[in-house]
């Protein structure tokens, strides 16, 4: 009989269990081996291309849909920006800056229509960072000056908050001036003195619109009404002058409004002041003017807003009223122009602000030696080369006038005005070149005799 050993059959089994085992664990590991290789080696499918697009160019603005709107003719410039903008569409571009310069053309066709009547008696060029010296305000009308001037110790303001106009009340305890936000937006900000301190400026959030930079700040006499410029979507051009009241009730300001044409333009249009006194308005523009120049007007306040009524006869003579193509036709008044002109030349030879000793005539001989009448020049020749700066300044200011009228017409359809507008443009761009050589003959000659290299 045969007879089976179990011990070895036993031990038989467990050492086949093991290696099974072994090779079931070896299995397993292979598999998870590569597994992550293949999960290394899988590639990032890329993005849809929707989200790597590239923005769709903008379109931009034409020549002739700019000369329409800068010329004050808004409705023709709204017809030819939807052409465009239709136009733009089809080539899959953005219309952006189409369809915003659309939104100010329909705001300057409201003010077209709504072109106040004011009559204007007097205009003159100059620096605008001189614009300030061309004031004359009667001293309870209170005082404009640069925050240099106010605080004349301020170390730590920048050239731009120095250069920034305040606006002092007629006691000098109560300012107005720009201030930057946390954005960077200058805006209007009020500060009061006390004693002998000045409180914490504090913004006119009210007036804060974002975005909107807030400057030029000027308070009648009644100390509730406001008017200052302000650049932003609000406004047709540039800056844009508006108006705002101090609600007594609430201690806050209404919401401003825009004082439209002709006071406000497709240019930059800054300081709006009114002497109550004198009866006497002050505006100043940079409409028609090179860089770094401005056009100061005087105009007659009025009691109460009348505006010109637009018929198919008179629509190019109101569009050139709000323009200011010309002062005189605003003169409709010749007794009220002739008191008015009478009480300018008094308020010239009595005003005692601090503009009281600066004539209209400003020039910069050197840092630190400024002229602001003829008799101060020392040189013969510079006096003489002085004077022909002046006239040459006022011929071109007429000559633009003149382009600015040109250009008018022609986008009404004067297209043989073509040279002559080409012709105007060339010689506005010699003048400059003149204007700038006298500019540096007249401070060589006066720096001669002052002895100043």
């Amino acid at each position: 009989m045969l007879t089976f050993d179990h011990s070895f059959m036993t031990t038989d089994l467990k050492n086949m269990t093991k290696r099974l085992l072994i090779a079931a664990c070896c299995c397993i590991l292979a598999m998870s081996l590569a597994a992550q290789k293949r999960k290394k080696t899988h590639k990032t499918p890329p993005k849809p291309a929707a989200e790597t697009a590239v923005p769709a160019e903008k379109a931009a603005i034409s020549d002739d849909a700019r000369l329409l709107f800068d010329s004050y003719r808004f409705e023709e410039a709204n017809q030819k920006l939807e052409e465009e903008i239709e136009a733009a569409r089809k080539k899959k571009q953005s219309p952006e800056e189409l369809e915003a310069l659309t939104e100010k053309a329909i705001m300057g066709d409201n003010m077209l229509q709504a072109t106040e009547k004011v009559i204007f008696i007097d205009s003159f060029v100059v620096d605008k960072a001189k614009v300030l010296n061309a004031y004359r305000l009667n001293p309870s009308c209170g005082t404009l000056a640069t925050y240099a001037q106010v605080f004349p110790n301020d170390s730590k303001a920048s050239a731009a908050l120095k250069a920034t106009t305040v606006y002092l009340n007629e006691f000098q305890d109560n300012i107005i001036y720009s201030y930057p936000d946390k954005e960077g937006n200058d805006k209007l900000t009020v500060r009061n003195k006390v004693g002998d301190k000045w409180s914490t400026p504090q913004q006119l959030e009210e007036l804060a619109d974002s975005g909107d930079c807030q400057g030029y700040p000027y308070m009648l006499a009644d100390g509730t009404t406001l008017y200052y410029a302000s650049k932003g979507k609000g406004s047709l051009g540039g800056y844009d002058i508006y108006v705002t009241r101090y609600n007594t009730d609430t201690k806050k300001y209404l919401k401003p409004e825009n004082i439209g044409m002709p006071f406000n333009s497709p240019a930059n249009d800054y300081l709006y002041a009114i002497d109550e006194v004198n009866r006497l308005g002050w505006f100043v523009t940079d409409r028609y003017q090179p860089e770094g120049k401005v056009c100061v007007y005087i105009f007659i306040p009025t009691e109460s807003r009348e505006v010109y009524t637009i018929d198919e006869g008179n629509e190019e003579k109101v569009r050139n009223l709000a323009r200011l193509s010309s002062i005189k036709a605003t003169q409709t008044n010749k007794n009220a122009v002739a008191e008015a002109t009478k009480r300018l030349k008094e308020s010239l030879l009595t005003a005692k602000s601090t503009q009281q000793n600066h004539e209209n005539y400003t020039f910069i001989v050197a840092s630190g030696t400024v002229y602001h009448d003829m008799s101060q020049f020392k040189s013969a020749k510079a006096r003489q080369l002085a004077g022909n700066l002046t006239k040459l300044e006022s011929q071109r200011s007429e000559l633009m006038t003149n382009l600015e009228n040109n250009r008018c017409q022609y986008a009404k359809g004067q297209k043989e005005l073509k040279a002559t507008i080409l012709k105007q443009e060339q010689n506005v761009e010699q003048m400059d070149t003149a204007i700038s050589k006298l500019e540096n003959d007249v401070r060589k000659e006066e720096q001669a005799a002052l002895g100043k290299k």
